[in-house]
């Protein structure tokens, strides 16, 4: 058997009208401030102007991203900035296979700046 989220679970014991009404209250639940993209990257606003950074730093992705395009191994990276780890690393070469034209053009609106 499947394992039930919290929320399901409890819609399971309800009747259909509180049900409903749980799931009214779910949808109208204010998003949180952190909204995780992939797994290690996040956007906040107000933070790298809302650029995808890694999380716990405010390291931007396509910082991270333009230091590879110059030629930087992950060692150099690395010691660049000592906070990130290799999996840091990782999850920021992952997300921008995913979203290749927004991180260009992000390293193009730096190197304009």
């Amino acid at each position: 058997m499947a394992t039930m989220t919290k929320t399901a679970l409890m819609l399971t014991q309800k009747t259909s009208s509180e049900r409903q009404q749980t799931w009214q209250i779910k949808q109208r639940a204010p998003a949180k401030k952190r909204k995780m993209l992939f797994p290690g990257i996040v956007k906040l606003r107000g933070v790298c102007g809302g650029s995808a950074c890694i999380v716990r730093t405010r390291i931007p992705v396509w910082s991270v991203i333009e230091w590879q395009q110059m030629g930087c191994s992950t060692a150099k990276i690395l010691k660049i900035y000592p906070t990130l780890t290799a999996s840091d690393i990782l999850s920021a070469e992952n997300y921008y296979s995913h979203n290749i034209t927004e991180i260009e053009r992000e390293i193009q609106e730096n190197r304009e700046a």
